[in-house]
Formats: structure tokens, C-alpha cells, sequence
């Protein structure tokens, strides 16, 4: 991490632990961890959050109920109030999700900031200046759309997918209005005292 100002880790279609066949996972999971040590401003977002949890003694699984697409609430907990970059977040919201798998055992000091309907971790504060995300905030209508008729293989599911797209889209305007403030607030934290400048990757799936 020397002379860089952050970290971001975004999603992929592959797994956590499928260094197997993405060599780049390993180093990866190690560039979050030297981050988090010197308390450089890390996110992870969707395999990027599981990579986190991983990186850090935490573990991840097949989610129980199968992939998570689309729209999910998200419920805050009490801490989400106090946190330093998300405490402008209102306690229930919408998400944009596209995941297979789930963080089912935590690293240690990690707090849970907000949980989907069934209680999976959603959003993360891993360390004073590093926090993960199972959800998407950074996609847009194009995105999601790709990736719903990317995995449409049936009619049936061609028809689910269209469903979901159109519910994402008419979403996706609130959901940017209420993350532009926390993504403003990070890239500050990235800059810090000083500093002028500013990840690659589900079954955290893209």
C-alpha cells in the first residue's frame, strides 16, 4: 500500500477461496489485510467484503436461502448511528444485490452495520477505517441488467430477470442520492491531511 491514499475491492464472479483458479485472490486478500494494519482507508464491495472477511480470520458460505439478485432491505443496527462514515444512512433502505455467498462467521472486533432480511451480515465496519459491503452501490442500470440476463438461461427466467431490472432502475435514483454522501466521505478519508490522490474482482458475483 505504500504511496497510495486507499483501497477499494470490488466484485467478481468468482468465490473467496477460488484462488485455485484466480491466483490474484491471495495477494489480494493480503493487500487488504497490510491495509487494515496501517489503518488505510479500505472498501469492499459484495467479493470484496468476503475477501475482507477472509483476509482478516473471518469465513464465508454458500448463502442458505440461494443467490441474493435484485432489490434487498437493508436494516441498520444501533451502531450504524455512530459510525464515522455511514451514520447518515437512514435505518432501512434499499440495496442492489447480486450474490451467491455470504459471510457467515466474522473476524474478530468487526461490527455489524446493517444485516439483509435474514440476518446475513450487510454491511461491515472491520477496523477503524476499513468496511465491506454484500451489496452494490456502485452499479448502474446497464450493470444490472448484464448481469440479470447473464444468468437467464430459461424463459421463465428471462421474464424474472426483466421483472427485476425494472424494479432496480426505478430505485437505483434514491439509492445513488443516499450513498453519493457516504462514497464523498470516504474519498475524504482517502485524501486525508495532505494528501491529493484517491481493488479489482461473488460467487460475491460481479
Amino acid at each position: 500500500m505504500a504511496g497510495h491514499g486507499g483501497l477499494v475491492v470490488l466484485g467478481g464472479t468468482m468465490g473467496a477461496y477460488d484462488a485455485g483458479h484466480y491466483p490474484w485472490l491471495l495477494p489480494t486478500q493480503r493487500l487488504i489485510a497490510e491495509a487494515v494494519v496501517q489503518e488505510t482507508p479500505f472498501l469492499g464491495l459484495c467479493l470484496g467484503h468476503q475477501l475482507a472477511a477472509v483476509a482478516l480470520g473471518g469465513s464465508v458460505t454458500l448463502r442458505p436461502q440461494g443467490p441474493s439478485r435484485g432489490l434487498v432491505p437493508m436494516t441498520g443496527t444501533e451502531q450504524l448511528a455512530d459510525d464515522p462514515l455511514f451514520r447518515g444512512m437512514p435505518r432501512q433502505g434499499p440495496t442492489v444485490a447480486f450474490n451467491a455467498d455470504v459471510v457467515d462467521t466474522l473476524p474478530r472486533g468487526a461490527v455489524v452495520l446493517g444485516r439483509d432480511p435474514f440476518g446475513h451480515p450487510h454491511l461491515v465496519r472491520y477496523a477503524p477505517r476499513a468496511w465491506g459491503a454484500q451489496f452494490h452501490p456502485e452499479v448502474t442500470s446497464a450493470m444490472f441488467a448484464a448481469w440479470a440476463r447473464m444468468k437467464a438461461v430459461s424463459e421463465a427466467e428471462a421474464e424474472e430477470a426483466a421483472a427485476m431490472i425494472t424494479e432496480v432502475s426505478t430505485a437505483l435514483p434514491r439509492i445513488d442520492t443516499l450513498w453519493q454522501t457516504t462514497m464523498r466521505s470516504f474519498f475524504r478519508q482517502v485524501r486525508g491531511p495532505g494528501h491529493e490522490h484517491g481493488g479489482h474482482g461473488d460467487r460475491g458475483e460481479t
